[in-house]
């Protein structure tokens, strides 16, 4: 199963937009701006910036962040980071809509399925 490093060291490399998620683009001092599984991160390579370390992934709406040394740890620092943001309870959950057609829900509902609105 990818996990959200798999996701996020995919864009940053590619920099393209994907079933993995968006890029955003860069920032003066940012490497990379992406969008991974709804939450929006700022990747920074210290190598540019003369940096004792090598990859700072920063989640956005929490400002929290995760740092690796090694050029190979991007997708290490994101897991980390995940960790930290949820413990700190600011991961903003991502709701996923789908349109149904009224035949398909009338019809799953006289089966007994729900809707959750």
């Amino acid at each position: 199963m990818e996990t959200i490093g798999d996701r996020l060291e995919t864009v940053v490399f590619t920099r393209k937009n994907g079933n993995h998620g968006v890029y955003l683009g860069t920032e003066p001092g940012v490497f990379a701006v992406v969008r991974v599984e709804g939450q929006t991160f700022r990747v920074r390579y210290g190598v540019d910036l003369d940096a004792p370390w090598c990859w700072e992934v920063e989640h956005v709406a929490s400002c929290l962040a995760a740092r690796s040394g090694k050029r190979w740890d991007l997708g290490m620092a994101a897991e980390r980071l995940k960790l930290l943001v949820m413990r700190q309870g600011a991961w903003e959950p991502v709701w996923s809509t789908a349109e149904v057609p009224m035949e398909a829900f009338l019809a799953a509902r006289s089966m007994g399925g729900r809707a959750h609105v």
